[in-house]
């Protein structure tokens, strides 16, 4: 029983690489519950990233530069990590490998962040913040149309 973690997109930010909050949040989540392996393209790479984010304690690390170069070198690593041992399921947030992965019979976790937001959306935006009497128009402009709503 194992879960493979992809350190990129989960853990590490792809431009930035700053951490992930949220990917670190999970992973401390399923670390005591079951063995976890990180997934990267470099070992070494990925290594020091862990250890700089103080995380110490894994199970097992692989890497894509030991397998041959080729499109579905990502698909090829799970499937010898699968052979190494039974895997309950990937977590990545390469969105492109979650559909090759289902077909394979691995159950996977799309991880998504956004990296954008537009400042309409954002609480602190000028164009976000709302007054107390807008939210409650709003509220009851909803409440109403349930009301309404001729399905219910």
């Amino acid at each position: 029983m194992g879960v493979l973690i992809d350190i990129d997109g989960v853990l590490r930010h792809p431009y930035t690489n700053h951490p992930i909050r949220e990917g670190f949040a999970l992973y401390n989540m399923i670390k005591n519950v079951t063995r976890v392996t990180f997934l990267c393209e470099d070992k070494e790479k990925g290594n020091y990233f862990l250890r700089t984010n103080k995380v110490l304690k894994y199970d097992h690390i692989e890497e894509t530069k030991s397998l041959a170069p080729g499109d579905d070198v990502w698909l090829r690593l799970i499937k010898r990590c699968r052979a190494n041992g039974p895997v309950d399921y990937v977590i990545t947030a390469n969105l492109s490998l979650v559909a090759p992965l289902l077909d394979t019979g691995i159950a996977t976790l799309a991880f998504c962040v956004p990296s954008y937001l537009d400042s309409k959306f954002r609480p602190d935006g000028r164009e976000g913040q709302k007054t107390w009497k807008e939210i409650q128009d709003e509220i009851e402009r909803q409440q109403d149309l349930l009301a309404q709503d001729g399905r219910l």
